[in-house]
């Protein structure tokens, strides 16, 4: 079976081929899913991670040694076959998609950060990714254009709501933000808290002084150092991606959680 794109600006990832079932994760615009089998209008297979290569459908992509993939089921009409590589993304956290090459037509849906298109042509200010779908050139890069600082590309998603299995700009977890911010500076990253704990980085001792960009763990969480000590993450206590000072949610999270139970450096 051919590798198949999100279609819409995202789409749920479910655990069971129904509406009701958890969320696994979530596909963004032009993401690719590789298809495993077709269920009653669903369809079961694995995320393809936002890199690169990702922009060919016909790849076949290692996250790297025993990394595993996220998997689970997909509606059938959300996404679809196109053989067009991907060649930009986009950068703003939401980017209009306009009817016309004019701000003041009509906008037929809006792509989160990250978003992977297809440029035809260039028009004016626009670019064309489709019949009748023109985004503006100030919204999009190219494809393999990284942020040197992914903290500073999850700092971008503070105060975004906070949305069990999400990963984009309309709302995300704790380990989507550390996966959107890592894909945003071209580094492979697992989709859960647990597999970013185990592949991610080098462990630090617990006592160790902190930098800006490191990760800390918590049984089923995972956070950002902003700096030495505050804290960046999407969080189910503020129900949003919030800043606040290491000690104070280490002190929060340790009564419902547990303590801190690793530090990782990238």
């Amino acid at each position: 079976m051919q590798v198949l794109r999100c279609t819409k600006g995202r789409t749920p990832v479910y655990i069971a081929p129904k509406r009701s079932a958890e969320l696994e994760t979530e596909l963004i615009f032009g993401q690719c899913f590789r298809p495993l089998r077709i269920l009653r209008g669903y369809v079961e297979g694995e995320v393809v991670p936002l890199l690169p290569q990702d922009g060919y459908p016909n790849d076949s992509f290692t996250q790297g040694e025993g990394e595993p993939m996220s998997r689970g089921f997909v509606r059938e009409k959300d996404i679809a076959v196109n053989l067009q590589p991907a060649s930009h993304k986009i950068t703003a956290l939401q980017a209009s998609v306009f009817t016309k090459a004019n701000i003041k037509s009509q906008i037929k849906m809006r792509l989160p950060f990250g978003a992977r298109l297809s440029v035809l042509t260039n028009k004016d200010s626009f670019v064309k990714i489709a019949r009748g779908q023109y985004i503006h050139s100030r919204h999009i890069a190219p494809i393999n254009d990284y942020v040197d600082d992914f903290t500073a590309a999850a700092e971008r998603h503070m105060g975004l709501p906070y949305i069990w299995g999400g990963v984009s700009s309309d709302g995300l977890d704790c380990s989507g933000l550390v996966q959107s911010a890592l894909w945003a500076a071209g580094r492979a990253c697992p989709r859960n808290s647990g597999d970013q704990e185990k592949y991610l980085g080098r462990a630090l001792d617990r006592h160790a002084p902190l930098q800006r960009g490191d990760l800390i763990f918590w049984p089923g969480h995972v956070g950002i150092m902003q700096d030495a000590a505050r804290l960046l993450h999407a969080n189910a206590f503020h129900m949003c991606t919030a800043s606040e000072p290491l000690s104070q949610a280490a002190a929060r999270i340790k009564k419902s959680d547990g303590p801190i139970r690793s530090i990782k450096r990238l």
